[in-house]
């Protein structure tokens, strides 16, 4: 997860660094975050007979539109990998941290 803290002139501010080319992903429109789909059965997390599901968790990786391609077919390729637009992370991790409705 490349989530770094920019330091500038003006002050500082979080930046999505992109986990394939290295650049800063400066909108959210041209940015994805990806995950591993993971193999269900061989996956050391799954219940077995009688235990109740956990969450499954994956590390959460960051890439330009334009380099999602090249990220995945270096990791295994596209079947092995999920991804969702960045302008979508946002407000699902506003709503987990509880933090929506707040200024």
């Amino acid at each position: 997860m490349a989530l770094k803290i920019e330091q500038t002139a003006w002050g500082v501010a979080p930046v999505i660094i992109c986990d394939q080319c290295g650049d800063p992903i400066r909108d959210a429109r041209d940015g994805n975050y990806q995950w591993q789909a993971g193999d269900a059965e061989h996956d050391p997390d799954r219940p077995r007979d009688g235990e109740t599901a956990m969450p499954t968790r994956r590390f959460a990786f960051f890439t330009h539109k334009a380099c999602s391609g090249p990220f995945e077919q270096a990791r295994g390729g596209a079947a092995e990998w999920y991804a969702m637009e960045l302008s979508d992370l946002l407000p699902m991790l506003a709503a987990r941290l509880r933090l929506v409705g707040r200024v």
